[in-house]
């Protein structure tokens, strides 16, 4: 199938043992590719060098995959981008798999979102993906089925639309867009894919000292959903009950600040 005025976006930080293989295989699709290299310490810029002739490829300062995915946007959309494919650079998403949910957005009959979805199965979530997709559907009254996923497809206008009033800083973007979109009524549809790391994945980074030892993820959801009535009120759990474990309801795990 082909997938006109469609880029993809890959956001890579220290990923110089899969990157290549992504690259190359994304490559093989024929799709414009924007590889945003957020400040990777690795041989991350290495390994990319030879391959700048047929991607663009942004050096970006580590201010979080939020502001690494907004540039690809940015670079993208000003480039006449109607349609964006958003992937991991950690080998995660495969790229026939990729190709697959470009086909099902562009089946889609006009459905300005499509999420690849790497649980079918609910049994195989870990208790913080159902318990966010619960939190939107409290919010929202849709239940998404895997609202962390990176791998989309976006078309222009829902960007245009969302993006402006996104609050997210790291790792929360995807799960944002995804209530956002739902909470102004926007439909999302989502494609089964395989996923080869079905599993969970806490990410501790050093957003900076006022952080700790917070994860990134934490604080956007806490971003997003203590947005005062938007929320009720409520915030994401503290710190210590993720990075242990220590998963509760959707209530006690929204009634935690993330500073105790």
């Amino acid at each position: 199938m082909n997938h006109p005025n469609l880029w993809a976006v890959i956001c890579a930080h220290n990923e110089e043992e899969t990157i290549e293989g992504v690259v190359r295989n994304m490559l093989e699709i024929g799709w414009p590719l924007v590889v945003v290299d957020n400040a990777s310490s690795d041989g991350t810029s290495d390994v990319l060098a030879p391959y700048q002739r047929r991607i663009t490829l942004l050096q970006e300062p580590r201010l979080g995959k939020a502001y690494a995915l907004k540039s690809g946007f940015d670079y993208v959309l000003k480039s006449g981008a109607e349609r964006v494919l958003t992937m991991d650079g950690d080998g995660e998403h495969k790229s026939d798999e990729m190709e697959k949910l470009a086909n099902a957005h562009y089946d889609g009959g006009g459905v300005p979102i499509t999420i690849a979805n790497r649980f079918p199965d609910i049994k195989d979530r870990s208790p913080k993906d159902v318990i966010i997709s619960e939190r939107i559907g409290e919010l929202t009254g849709s239940y998404p089925a895997d609202p962390r996923s990176g791998g989309r497809v976006y078309d222009r206008r829902v960007l245009e639309r969302l993006l402006p009033s996104t609050v997210a800083q790291n790792y929360g973007l995807d799960v944002e867009l995804c209530y956002l979109a739902l909470q102004e009524g926007l439909p999302i549809q989502f494609c089964d894919i395989d996923y080869s790391k079905a599993r969970e994945r806490v990410l501790v980074n050093g957003d900076g000292p006022e952080h700790g030892c917070l994860n990134g993820e934490l604080l956007d959801l806490y971003r997003v959903f203590g947005r005062g009535d938007i929320a009720k009120g409520k915030s994401i759990v503290n710190a210590h009950d993720v990075l242990h474990g220590e998963f509760h309801n959707g209530d006690e795990y929204f009634g935690h600040d993330p500073s105790e």
